[in-house]
């Protein structure tokens, strides 16, 4: 499963445990079956629906964070409004709303 897994995309991945993170992956390891993810967040559900918050409270934020895959359940893509949300909160940027210009 890891060789499907492409550098510099945003993955969501639902891990053995439960836990759901997103993040972008900058390094894909085949051999010893590992991945890092630069700015790794977990998923915290709130009144306003889901949050992003650090998979690390303790960890260094501008460090990668590696993770082996047989701790890994499923992958996938991230959706997109998950790219917004995530782009929102690594770089302070906010996507403005897709809209159908009229005139």
């Amino acid at each position: 499963m890891i060789k499907h897994i492409k550098e510099d995309n945003l993955y969501s991945f639902k891990m053995a445990n439960g836990e759901e993170l997103v993040g972008k992956v900058t390094k894909v390891d085949v051999d010893a079956n590992t991945f890092s993810l630069e700015r790794g967040f977990a998923i915290g559900m709130t009144q306003e629906g889901p949050q992003l918050v650090p998979a690390l409270f303790t960890g260094n934020p501008q460090e990668e964070v590696w993770i082996n895959m047989d701790t890994v359940a499923v992958v996938a893509v991230a959706a997109s409004d998950m790219e917004d949300v995530y782009r929102q909160v690594v770089t302070g940027i906010k996507t403005p709303p897709k809209q159908i210009i009229t005139g």
